[in-house]
């Protein structure tokens, strides 16, 4: 049974029933080799295959990789709430502000017709100085979504 489940890792569903084979087992560097395996095998599904060795870590309370792999993720998927939170977490407090800046600058930001990922984290961040720059430069569907909010700061940050 090993030699056909290992011929057939390359299949995603046969490495993640593996991979979780091994977790259950308590093999878990095991399980992190299959998923960084994977990681780099299949880039098609590379944001998967990191979310499973995220997890991984955070079963092994290691937090220096699990940062590592959060921040990873956030910048694949060019932003993500969830990632930010995440990382907002792990990150320790005298160093995240620098970690932010330097992360949304690497970060290839999405913006939809009525979201902004950026414009939502400045809005957790409460920086309202950063939030009004963003929505000036951006068009006019992603200010409607922060009107209220960019109102406020227009007033504060009015020359």
């Amino acid at each position: 049974a090993d030699e056909t489940i290992k011929k057939y890792l390359y299949l995603p569903g046969i490495r993640k029933d593996e991979i979780q084979r091994l977790i259950d087992a308590g093999e878990l560097k095991a399980a992190l080799s299959l998923a960084e395996d994977g990681s780099k095998s299949d880039s098609g599904r590379r944001t998967v295959w990191l979310e499973i060795e995220y997890d991984i870590y955070d079963k092994m309370g290691d937090r220096q990789n699990q940062q590592r792999v959060c921040r990873e993720l956030f910048i694949s998927e060019r932003g993500s709430m969830k990632n930010y939170n995440r990382l907002k977490k792990l990150v320790p407090k005298g160093e995240w502000s620098d970690f932010l800046q330097e992360l949304l600058t690497q970060t290839n930001m999405n913006v939809w017709l009525y979201e902004s990922i950026e414009a939502d984290i400045y809005v957790a961040e409460h920086d309202g100085e950063r939030l009004f720059r963003l929505l000036m430069r951006e068009d006019h569907h992603t200010l409607g979504l922060y009107d209220n909010y960019a109102q406020k700061v227009k007033k504060e940050h009015a020359p």
